[in-house]
């Protein structure tokens, strides 16, 4: 009925369809109507027509209802239902969903039966009530496995895995990913196997246990590969460089997260190229790998700016910011500070504001621009109070006794060296208590 059945119709088709249904509708052919209303129905869901599918799924249960039809009753009802989730109105979905169950209960339909179990679970998961969703899939699941129903059990267990993945029922999950696994493999289905393989992995991965879960990306790409696949193919890669860097190597990230990033270039996946490089330039940025980093960020931008998202060019020219910095490229990061803190301040992005700031503040005192480091640093201590950030309020404060020290002017220098003792002591981090209680004893 509904969780399963996948069938495309081109333009012209739903054109032929609407005319057939006119012709049906007017020699009393009710049979051949019910099918043509459903399909038409299906293709119209299928492009995202919900209300013109669910005129018609409304229209094919009357007629289904006045023919005593009852299996064509069922499955109305369960499209009616699922077209009523896509328009948000849960109330009523869930009471024609009920009513597609019941129906395929009375008439013992098992493949009715399960489809209604598994469409009553996306639309519990959707409201957030995992439980019963989960419930719902290990109710189909048991059912497909009863009749033999492998593409059916196929699709539950990987849903009922997909929950417990969420919830972190890590062994569970897995029991069910193998299970949906399993069928999709005995099913031929290739496709369908490289999906479970990455699921899979992903538990491995959220579990800790990287090494496992690269053996299931990799499987996942070899699939991909042989069916030629390049969507497939770029997702494997992007899985692949998350294992590596759980894995802690950095070598086979870059060289997955080089290759996914070319895939995604070739194909105008810009969304993905971007994801893979933020990503990949993290990752090295935290193994202080700044120059393996730059390049990565540096087409990170160009998409950015292509796609004028704001957002992505906001985090971007921070991350460059900060790289050129630690290259001790002072001149160049500040450029790009700035860039970055004026996006924050259009976006009215306060946190970013302040850290951009500190950041700022950082990269003039390397210049040597003490005054201007000292207002600057100002800024984000004013705003660092304001959001409640104790490490950048902290961070602050020692920016600026260093800054008084090296303008010899030692009492405020002092002040500020204190007053980060202070602060960091307050937040419970003894590593920068030490450095502000040392930096005290320089000022003092």
């Amino acid at each position: 009925m509904i969780a399963t059945e996948q069938q495309t119709v081109q333009p012209s088709r739903i054109e032929a369809l609407e005319e057939r249904i006119q012709t049906l509708r007017a020699d009393g052919s009710w049979a051949a109507l019910t099918e043509a209303l459903l399909v038409l129905g299906r293709a119209y869901l299928d492009e995202g027509n919900t209300p013109k599918a669910l005129t018609l799924f409304e229209e094919g249960l009357g007629v289904a209802t006045a023919n005593d039809d009852r299996e064509g009753q069922a499955r109305f009802w369960g499209y009616k239902g699922m077209a009523l989730t896509h328009l948000g109105n849960t109330h009523f979905a869930q009471i024609a969903l009920y009513k597609s169950y019941n129906l395929a209960k009375e008439l013992e339909h098992a493949p009715l039966l399960i489809d209604a179990l598994m469409q009553l679970g996306l639309l519990q998961k959707n409201m957030g009530q995992s439980s019963k969703a989960l419930a719902k899939f290990e109710q189909a699941l048991a059912q497909a496995m009863t009749v033999g129903d492998r593409r059916r059990e196929m699709i539950a267990a990987g849903r009922a895995g997909d929950i417990l993945l969420r919830l972190e029922a890590y062994p569970k999950a897995l029991e069910y990913y193998g299970v949906a696994l399993q069928a999709a493999e005995a099913l031929g289905d290739r496709r369908a196997s490289g999906v479970y393989h990455l699921r899979a992995g992903s538990v491995f991965l959220a579990d800790e246990e990287p090494a496992i879960a690269v053996e299931h990306f990799e499987q996942a790409l070899n699939l991909a590969d042989e069916l030629e696949d390049i969507s497939a193919e770029i997702n494997a890669l992007a899985h692949l460089v998350r294992g590596h860097i759980a894995d802690n190597n950095a070598r086979l990230a870059q060289l997955y997260g080089d290759h996914a990033m070319h895939r995604a270039k070739e194909i105008g996946a810009a969304d993905v190229e971007f994801q893979v490089a933020s990503m990949l330039a993290q990752y090295l940025v935290e193994q202080e790998q700044f120059k393996k980093a730059l390049p990565i960020l540096r087409r990170a931008l160009e998409i950015a700016r292509t796609a004028d998202d704001w957002r992505q060019q906001l985090s971007v020219y921070a991350q460059l910011g900060h790289v050129l910095y630690q290259l001790e490229q002072s001149e160049e990061a500040l450029a790009h500070l700035r860039e970055a803190l004026s996006l924050a301040m259009q976006l009215h992005d306060v946190q970013a504001e302040a850290q951009l700031l500190g950041r700022i503040g950082a990269a003039q005192a390397e210049q040597g621009l003490m005054q201007e480091a000292i207002e600057t640093a100002g800024r984000a201590l004013s705003l660092a109070k304001e959001i409640d950030d104790g490490r950048l309020l902290g961070e602050q404060q020692m920016l600026l006794a260093f800054a008084y020290h090296d303008m010899d002017e030692s009492e405020q220098a002092a002040a500020y060296a204190h007053s980060a003792l202070q602060t960091f002591e307050a937040l419970g981090d003894t590593v920068l208590a030490q450095r502000a209680e040392e930096l005290l004893a320089m000022v003092a």
